[in-house]
């Protein structure tokens, strides 16, 4: 990389030496006799008349010899340049005889010859401003030397081989102490290249080149004045990349997202070298569908954006890679699980809905409404990618739950539902990270919109005409439908599609043959405009302030007026039980808040405690607390029972006592200056749990700190298993956490310095009668959650694709 990148900067001739040694060495053996090999006048005399009668062409790219390109390819479809390697690499004896001839003084002289052919021959043109030799050893006659340095751990991985036996090639070789050190008598200037980036390494060569004295000696050009062609350049940078992404292929088939992890390159670069390239080939695993955008020409485009369908939804192997298939399957069925598990979050919400919120007029809404599913979910194409939603500015988990309400009847109060699902909305997204949008519709707005053709009501026929039945009476969603195809909008809607189509194509083209391509061009052709897609690694959820960041849906009123009383309140209560606790929070959740409490009886240790108290706002209020606090209404004893699970288990965090704090208790605390709308909202009980102080750290955090990486992978393996089979214990005696989810288990398990993992926020937690009574997900969502993090752990800790593979099928059958 670094020597084409070199060459297309300066305007300079590459050349790699292994390769132009295969070439004399071939067409040596192939014109004499085998002995002429140890004749070294036969050698020199034939060398001398190979250059001179332009038997290779070096001017042209690619080389030619005799006249044949050596990317020409034979009837069986193997290039020259492959078919020379293997006269060589396919004959043992001939390899050996090979590298005795590479290494002899005969060859070196041969070779060192042959350079100074070259060099003769392209100080007579006026294309070339130079010459760059790729070498294992520096020539003594070079203006500039420049040598690449690792060490074995670096250049094993780089060379697929083992550290064994890149140290015995080395060993072979003579290079077990390789560097500047061997040649005293040559200037050399050294680069070390472990953990750094090809492009680093290309801007520490130039800043040497540029500062040397031979640039002012007129010997070599500076770079802006090289006469490279622009294109000549670029497809250089090309081809380099496309090695990269081919090298990164070899162990099997990949994600957008894992290459992009695996190369480093840019997305745009990786995109459009991967459907350029013959030997590569990329998968789509999905549906693209119209979408509507005011940004750019026609008004209409296919979502998912290129960007977003090549890093989510395709998968990518060399061509003839009969992993391909399998992974292209594997996808599929990621895909589709995500979009179950999103499906049963909005399935949630119109349950709390009808069963909850709204149980006075569920009858009524069962049979005049309908609740639909569109966007990502309705294709089942939803993703888990956190992207970052622009109307909070806040974080989250990948595809919006969009949801139509259509009304068959007027008398329903529209304004009352929508109220009810703003709640439900904002309570999902605290507690999931979901966003979930809604629209609620009668049949005369679907007629309204139907008759006209603006883009906000093109948006809204769209949608419904895309949409499936999540709930509600199926009768219903035949009347809208109806109206689409009255009014002509399903035709219209077919004829935006085919123009999306072609608009598609066409820029699709102009991105692969265009060269140079503009930020904006980017933006609106590649990213699309309504796609937001962050460098996530600069952006990270702050889970300790969620909800500060909020607003309620609800009450207008800043949100610290609450929690600022709630805090001081919560200080007295536990004052007077013995526990002195700190004026700041340590975490927050949606449903509670965890103090640092120092004990002052003494009667569970002398060791900081934790005190998790759930707000005390009611449902209508401020916070919604939701299932888990039903829960404990429903059995009281079953606090007990969670306690004594929380000090039997090594796996959860030790739970010294539990109760409830009576609303009426708190408000005995509260201030007569404190504000009437925060007095009002301690209308609830307040259950609450003293906790062991763990002193880890959420995996989330760690995994982006990158905690795990470097540590004893045997000791990583042997933490985890012995955590993964408390929570087998914890299952085996009919409990579940519940709250195990793939969104909170990263927040939910901490792991300390000693590698001692613990789970905690057991709001949830339940037997297997109260998780039948409340739809918990049970131990199925935990085991499939300990995988996913699991894999996650291992997978930074291993930092190995084909490990990774490894790992996956090994979780996947341990959890099953």
């Amino acid at each position: 990389v670094l020597a084409r990148a070199l060459a297309a900067e300066l305007g300079l001739r590459y050349i790699n030496a292994g390769f132009l040694m295969c070439v004399l060495f071939d067409y040596f053996v192939k014109d004499n006799p085998i002995s002429a090999l140890e004749d070294e006048d036969i050698l020199v005399t034939w060398t001398e008349k190979f250059f001179k009668d332009r038997r290779i062409n070096l001017l042209s790219e690619p080389l030619f010899i005799d006249g044949v390109s050596t990317t020409a390819r034979n009837e069986e479809g193997i290039s020259l340049r492959t078919r020379i390697k293997l006269d060589i690499y396919g004959d043992v004896d001939k390899t050996l005889m090979f590298y005795r001839f590479a290494s002899s003084e005969a060859g070196r002289d041969v070779d060192s010859r042959s350079l100074q052919n070259i060099v003769r021959q392209l100080s007579c043109e006026q294309g070339y401003c130079g010459l760059i030799i790729r070498s294992t050893d520096p020539w003594p006659e070079a203006d500039i030397n420049i040598m690449l340095l690792a060490d074995v751990a670096s250049r094993a991985p780089r060379l697929r081989r083992s550290l064994e036996v890149i140290k015995r090639f080395d060993g072979e070789t003579g290079r077990l102490d390789f560097g500047p050190q061997e040649f005293p008598d040559l200037k050399i200037h050294d680069i070390n290249t472990e953990g750094v980036l090809p492009s680093k390494v290309v801007d520490e060569a130039l800043a040497i080149i540029k500062n040397y004295d031979t640039l002012n000696s007129g010997n070599l050009k500076k770079p802006s004045s090289s006469p490279v062609d622009k294109k000549y350049s670029n497809s250089i940078i090309q081809e380099s990349k496309e090695q990269i992404i081919k090298n990164a292929l070899k162990d099997g088939p990949v994600t957008g997202k894992e290459l992009h992890r695996l190369t480093k390159l840019p997305m745009f670069d990786l995109w459009k070298i991967c459907n350029l390239s013959g030997e590569i080939d990329p998968v789509f695993v999905g549906t693209r569908y119209l979408r509507f955008d005011d940004k750019i020409y026609g008004k209409v485009r296919l979502t998912p954006s290129l960007l977003r369908a090549f890093y989510t939804y395709t998968v990518i192997g060399l061509k003839g890679d009969e992993r391909l298939k399998e992974k292209a399957s594997n996808l599929k069925k990621e895909i589709e699980s995500i979009n179950s598990s999103k499906k049963s979050v909005a399935e949630r919400v119109i349950d709390d809905l009808l069963n909850y919120n709204l149980m006075d007029i569920k009858k009524e809404l069962e049979e005049s409404a309908v609740f639909l599913l569109d966007g990502d979910l309705a294709f089942n194409m939803a993703h888990r990618e956190r992207r970052e939603e622009k109307s909070i500015g806040e974080l989250v988990e990948g595809s919006d739950i969009d949801i139509i309400v259509i009304l068959d009847k007027t008398e329903v109060d529209a304004k009352r539902l929508e109220n009810e699902l703003k709640k439900i909305s904002w309570r999902m997204f605290k507690i999931y990270r979901e966003v979930i949008d809604y629209t609620i519709l009668s049949l005369e707005d679907v007629e309204l919109h139907a008759q006209k053709e603006g883009l906000k009501d093109m948006i809204i026929c769209k949608n419904i005409d895309e949409s499936i039945v999540l709930a509600g009476n199926k009768n219903v969603y035949n009347k809208p439908k109806d109206i689409l195809i009255a009014q002509g909008t399903v035709d219209k809607l077919l004829s935006y599609r085919k123009k999306a189509e072609i608009w598609d194509e066409i820029t699709t083209q102009y991105l692969l043959k265009t060269d140079t391509v503009t930020d904006e061009e980017l933006n609106r052709l590649f990213r699309g405009t309504f796609e937001d897609f962050p460098d996530l690694s600069e952006k990270e959820i702050n889970d300790s302030h969620l909800i500060n960041r909020s607003s309620s849906p609800v009450d207008s009123e800043p949100l610290d007026a609450y929690f600022v009383t709630f805090t001081q309140v919560v200080k007295k209560v536990f004052l007077e039980r013995g526990y002195e606790l700190d004026d700041m929070a340590v975490g927050h959740g949606s449903k509670a808040v965890v103090y640092r409490a120092k004990e002052l009886r003494g009667i569970h240790g002398s060791d900081p405690k934790a005190i998790k108290i759930a707000y005390p706002f009611k449902e209508e209020g401020l916070l919604a607390f939701g299932r888990a606090c039903k829960i404990i209404e429903d059995s009281n004893s079953f606090l007990e029972e969670r306690k004594v699970i929380g000090q039997r288990f090594s796996a959860l965090v030790k739970i010294y006592e539990t109760g409830i704090i009576p609303s009426g208790k708190m408000q005995e605390k509260i201030t007569p200056e404190t504000p009437d709308y925060v007095r009002r909202s301690f209308v609830w009980d307040s259950p609450y749990q003293i906790m062991e102080l763990f002193d880890g750290e959420g995996i989330t955090g760690l995994l982006k700190k990158g905690f795990f990486r470097g540590i004893d992978l045997g000791k990583i393996i042997d933490a985890l298993i012995e955590f993964v089979l408390e929570i087998h214990e914890l299952h085996r005696q009919g409990f579940s956490h519940n709250e195990l989810t793939y969104y909170f288990l990263k927040d939910n398990v901490a792991v300390n310095k000693e590698l001692k993992f613990r789970a905690y926020d057991f709001d949830t937690m339940a037997n297997t009668e109260h998780r039948r009574r409340n739809g918990l997900l049970g131990r199925e969502g935990d085991c499939v959650s300990l995988r996913n993090i699991t894999a996650d752990i291992l997978r930074q800790a291993a930092e190995n694709t084909a490990f990774e593979n490894r790992v996956n099928r090994y979780l996947q059958a341990l959890f099953e």
